[in-house]
């Protein structure tokens, strides 16, 4: 992917690891795809629900076990809120 191609444009990511060279490593393709794309970095479960349930995210970079909640957890709840929300 060459930079400028608006693949990514405009769009919002959601990064979510204790890791710091880890966190590095994940964000190295967003960044250098271009430079309208968002990036939020959170380390922990905590960080990364309230991030979700205040902003919206085209993408998002998990890792598997978090502090304080799972990735996967993570993810269920947030699939679970969104469905609530879609609900008449």
């Amino acid at each position: 992917m060459s930079k400028g191609t608006g693949l990514i444009l405009s769009k919002r990511v959601l990064a979510i690891e204790d890791d710091q060279i880890s966190r590095m490593l994940l964000m190295k393709p967003f960044l250098s795809v271009d430079s309208a794309c968002r990036d939020d970095v959170v380390t922990n479960g905590a960080q990364a629900t309230h991030g979700l349930e205040t902003k919206k995210y085209a993408t998002i970079k998990r890792k598997r076990n978090l502090q304080g909640i799972s990735g996967l957890e993570l993810i269920s709840n947030t699939t679970l809120r969104i469905q609530r929300l879609q609900k008449p």
